[in-house]
C-alpha cells in the first residue's frame, strides 16, 4: 500500500456522522478498511464507538447494503491521509418545508416512508442483521410491495441523510442513471388539426431563441407573440423584395416579406415552452427579468431584515434626505397672503439608532449642497438657538439631540461634487452614498415624509391631493395660506410629538433595553443610548462645524489680487502678502491655486485653506459693487453687466468707426494740400518748432489775462472797447515788435527732440 504523508497531524476531529468518506485519488492500490474494500465514496450513516463500528453506504454505483468497518482503523486511515472527507450536498428539495413541495412529490415520499417505516424504527438492528434477518421480508409482506422496491426505498432513505423527503426523488437503478442524449428526428408534440405547423428545432433555432429572450427582457416589454413575429421577419423568410418609391410612400414599408411555410418555422408554443424552461417555469421570475432591475429591487424584491444591525449607538449614523413637500405656501412678506410660492423643499435628518428626528430644514430653493448642509447643521447644532430663530413654542429640552455624527448616509446628487468636499475632508464624518434609484436604503427617513404628510391630511386644504381634478384646478395652491416660518413651527411641534410619543413597534429592541424598562419611543431610545452606548457623536463647537460645512472653491494667487475662480471675484489676503505667496516668481507661473471655503449667501469674505489653517480674504476694491450680495445676486448682476457691456461695446464700435473715418478724411485732405518740397535739416526743423510754439504762448497769455480780468477787475464798457481795438490792431493783424524774436527776450526752449546733425 502506498504511504501518503498526512496534511495535518490529527484529522479525525473533522469526522462526524453524515460525512462522505472516499479513497485518496493518489492511491495506487485499493484501500481496505477491516475486510471491506473502499473503491468509491461512502456516506457515514451510523457510528458506534463502543462496538468499534462505523456503518456506511456506497454513493457512486448501484446502492448496496451498508457496510461495517472498524472505527479505530477508520480513524487511523483518516489520520494517515489515505481517505478524503467531504460534506454531502443534498437535493434542494430535501431542505424545503412541506408546503413548498408539489403534491405528487409529497404523495410519493409519504407512501415509500410508510412502506419502510418498520425498518426505520429499529434502524440499528436492521443494519447489524444484514441480509440474514427476516425484517425486509416482513416489510414486503406488510406493504404488499416487492423485495426490490423495499430495498431501493431503504437505500434511498439512507443515501439522502435519513430524510423523509429523500424518498421522493428517483431511487434504485434510476438513482445513478445518466440518461442518453435524446436524438429527435421529428417535431415533438401532437399533430396539427388543420395544417402542418412547427419544425424540428436545431442549434440555429436555439440561438435565434436566445436573441428573442433578450428582446423579451427589455424594460418596455414585448409580448411573446410579437417577439416571435420579429424573429420570423428577421430569420424565417422566403423572399424579401424592396418596394419601389411609390409603393414605399403608399404602404410606409421598405420591404415586402414572404415568410417560410408554417412547418419550416418555429411555432408560438415551441418558443413559449423554451422560454418558460429558461426562466425555470416561474412567472414572477420571468417578470422580474423583464422589469427594471433597480425599480424591482427597490419596490418588489425581498429583504433580509438585518439592515443597520451594525449601528449600536446614537450618532453613529445619520440619514439625510429631501423631498418636495405637498403643502403649498405663501410669502411671509405679503400681509394679504396672496403671493404664492409653490411647494417648499423639506429636509429631514434622522438618527439610525434611535429613529429620532435630529434635524429639519425647509426652503424654497432647489435641492443642492447649499441646502443640504443647512439641514445637516440644524441636526448638529443646539436646538435652543434654532427654536428661538423660528419662534417655536417648543422647549429646547424637549428636543435634546445635537452633535456631529460619525457617519452620514446621503444621496449622490447633493454630496458627490466638489462643492461638498468640505464636509468630506474637513469634518471627521464618513459620508456614505445610497445606491442610485434605491430609496429603500434610507427607509427610515423616507417613511418620515409620509408620516409628516399624513399629519396635514384632512385638516389642510393647501395639501396637494392625488385627485387629477384637484391638480388640474390647482385647488391646493388656491387655498395656500401658511408661510415658510409657520411651517417651521408646525414641523417643530410634530417632531417633539414624534420623538417623545411615537411608538416604534418594529424597533429591534434588545433584552437589555427591556430589563432597563426602555419603551420603544425615539426619545427613550436616544436617552438610553447616550447613557449606556456613548461615543457615537463627535465633540465640536457649532461655529467650527459651520465653517467646515462651507462650500469648497478654488482661488488663484496673482501678484495684485486673489481670484475666486468659480465666481470671478477679486480678493486681498494679508496672510498671503506677508508670507510672500503673491510675489512674482521668476520663470514660474504666478497663478498658484489654493482651496478655499465660502458661503454663497455672503461673499464679502472667504477663507483660504493654508498650512496655518483658514485665512480670511476680503473683497477687493474693484469688486465693491458686489459687497453684501449673495452668489445668486452676483450672478444676476454679472449677467446684467454682460448684456449692458455688450450694448456699450456696440456704441463704442460705432463711435470708433466714425472717428476712424474722420481721421482718414482729414489725412486725405491734408495730403491733397501738400506741395512737394526738399527735406529740411535738423536745425531748420528746430527753428520751425520754435516759431510754431509762438501761437501756444500767445493763447496762454490771452487765457491768463482773461482769467485775471474776470476775477480781479471790474472794467467799464469803454475799457472793453479800448482793449478790443488794441487787440484787433495788434494781434488781429499778427504784427509784432521787431525785437520780439530776439534771443535776449525770448524764453528759448531746450528742445532735444532732434539730435544735431553731424
Amino acid at each position: 500500500m502506498t504511504n501518503i504523508a498526512p496534511a495535518y497531524a490529527d484529522r479525525r476531529c473533522e469526522f462526524k456522522n453524515q460525512k462522505v468518506i472516499g479513497p485518496h485519488p493518489e492511491l495506487e492500490e485499493t484501500l481496505v478498511i477491516g475486510a471491506e474494500p473502499i473503491d468509491e465514496d461512502y456516506l457515514v450513516i451510523m457510528v458506534d464507538v463502543g462496538m468499534n463500528q462505523v456503518f456506511m453506504i456506497n454513493l457512486d454505483s448501484t446502492a448496496r447494503f451498508p457496510i461495517s468497518v472498524p472505527y479505530d482503523e477508520l480513524m487511523t486511515t483518516i489520520d494517515d491521509g489515505l481517505v478524503i472527507m467531504a460534506d454531502m450536498q443534498l437535493d434542494p428539495r430535501l431542505l424545503m418545508d412541506e408546503e413548498s413541495l408539489s403534491p405528487g412529490f409529497k404523495k410519493k415520499a409519504n407512501q415509500r416512508y410508510k412502506d419502510i417505516l418498520p425498518l426505520i424504527l429499529d434502524l440499528e438492528a436492521v443494519l447489524r442483521c444484514r441480509y440474514g434477518d427476516k425484517a425486509f421480508k416482513k416489510a414486503c409482506k406488510d406493504s404488499g410491495r416487492s423485495k426490490q422496491y423495499i430495498y431501493d426505498s431503504f437505500y434511498s432513505f439512507l443515501r439522502n441523510g435519513c430524510r423523509k423527503w429523500g424518498l421522493g426523488i428517483p431511487q434504485g437503478k434510476d438513482a445513478n442513471h445518466i440518461p442518453k442524449q435524446r436524438k429527435l428526428m421529428v417535431k415533438q408534440g401532437s399533430s396539427n388539426e388543420d395544417i402542418p405547423r412547427g419544425k424540428l428545432l436545431d442549434e440555429q433555432d436555439y440561438k435565434i431563441f436566445e436573441e428573442g429572450k433578450k428582446l423579451y427582457q427589455k424594460t418596455s416589454g414585448l409580448c411573446i407573440r410579437k417577439v416571435l413575429r420579429r424573429l420570423w421577419e428577421k430569420y424565417y423568410w422566403r423572399t424579401r423584395v424592396k418596394l419601389s418609391a411609390q409603393q414605399r410612400r403608399l404602404s410606409g414599408e421598405k420591404y415586402e416579406i414572404e415568410l417560410l411555410p408554417p412547418d419550416e418555422r418555429p411555432t408560438y408554443w415551441q418558443f413559449h415552452y423554451w422560454l418558460r424552461k429558461e426562466f425555470g417555469g416561474s412567472l414572477p421570475k420571468r417578470d422580474r427579468s423583464r422589469a427594471n432591475a433597480t425599480e424591482y429591487a427597490a419596490n418588489q424584491a425581498g429583504r433580509p431584515g438585518d439592515s443597520f444591525v451594525h449601528v449600536t449607538a446614537p450618532g453613529q449614523c445619520y440619514m439625510l434626505d429631501e423631498t418636495p413637500f405637498d403643502v403649498e405656501i405663501v410669502s411671509i412678506f405679503d400681509t394679504t397672503r396672496s403671493t404664492k410660492l409653490g411647494k417648499p423643499t423639506l429636509y429631514f435628518v434622522r438618527d439610525t439608532f434611535s429613529w429620532a428626528i435630529v434635524g429639519l430644514y425647509i426652503t424654497t430653493q432647489n435641492p443642492s449642497y447649499a441646502t443640504a448642509k443647512e439641514a445637516l447643521f440644524n441636526a448638529i447644532r443646539d436646538k435652543k438657538g434654532f427654536l428661538e430663530e423660528i419662534g417655536s413654542p417648543v422647549k429646547p429640552e424637549e428636543w435634546p439631540m445635537q452633535g456631529v455624527p460619525l457617519s452620514l448616509l446621503v444621496d449622490n446628487a447633493e454630496f458627490r461634487n466638489t462643492l461638498s468636499e468640505g464636509v468630506i475632508t474637513d469634518l471627521p464624518v464618513t459620508v456614505k452614498f445610497g445606491r442610485p434609484g434605491r430609496g429603500d436604503d434610507k427607509g427610515h427617513v423616507e417613511s418620515l415624509f409620509h408620516a409628516f404628510n399624513s399629519f396635514f391630511k384632512g385638516d389642510s386644504k393647501s395639501l396637494q391631493s392625488q385627485s387629477p381634478r384637484d391638480i388640474a384646478l390647482q385647488t391646493a395652491r388656491k387655498h395656500a395660506c401658511l408661510t415658510l416660518n409657520e411651517l417651521y413651527i408646525i414641523a417643530s411641534v410634530f417632531i417633539v410629538h414624534y420623538n417623545d410619543k411615537r411608538l416604534s413597534e418594529n424597533y429591534p429592541i434588545n433584552r437589555v433595553m427591556v430589563k432597563d424598562g426602555v419603551r420603544p419611543t425615539p426619545n427613550q431610545l436616544h436617552a438610553w443610548g447616550m447613557t449606556y452606548r456613548p461615543g457615537g457623536l463627535i465633540d465640536m463647537s457649532e461655529d467650527e462645524a459651520y465653517l467646515r460645512l462651507m462650500e469648497k472653491g478654488t482661488v488663484s494667487v496673482h501678484k495684485t489680487h486673489i481670484l475666486l475662480k468659480e465666481i470671478g471675484l477679486h480678493y486681498n489676503c494679508q496672510w498671503m502678502i506677508a508670507e510672500g505667496i503673491q510675489d512674482r516668481l521668476p520663470k514660474k507661473n504666478s497663478a498658484k491655486p489654493y482651496s478655499c471655503r465660502y458661503h454663497r449667501g455672503f461673499l464679502d469674505h472667504i477663507f483660504i485653506c493654508t498650512p496655518d489653517g483658514l485665512q480670511m480674504a476680503t473683497l477687493d476694491n474693484k469688486d465693491q459693487r458686489f459687497s453684501g450680495l449673495s452668489l445668486a445676486e452676483i450672478k444676476d448682476q454679472k449677467a446684467w453687466e454682460k448684456k449692458d457691456h455688450a450694448l456699450l461695446r456696440e456704441d463704442e464700435l460705432n463711435s470708433l468707426v466714425t472717428a476712424e473715418r474722420f481721421l482718414r478724411d482729414w489725412l486725405q485732405y491734408a495730403a491733397s494740400q501738400k506741395h512737394p518740397s526738399s527735406m529740411p535739416s535738423i536745425s531748420t526743423i528746430k527753428d520751425n518748432r520754435k516759431n510754431e510754439s509762438i501761437f501756444d504762448r500767445i493763447q496762454q497769455a490771452n487765457r491768463i489775462a482773461q482769467a485775471f480780468q474776470h476775477e480781479h477787475l471790474q472794467p467799464s464798457e469803454d475799457h472793453f472797447s479800448q482793449l478790443e481795438s488794441e487787440r484787433t490792431g495788434t494781434f488781429g493783424a499778427c504784427s509784432f515788435p521787431s525785437d520780439y524774436f530776439d534771443d535776449d527776450v525770448e524764453n528759448a526752449e531746450q528742445d532735444d527732440f532732434y539730435e544735431d546733425e553731424p
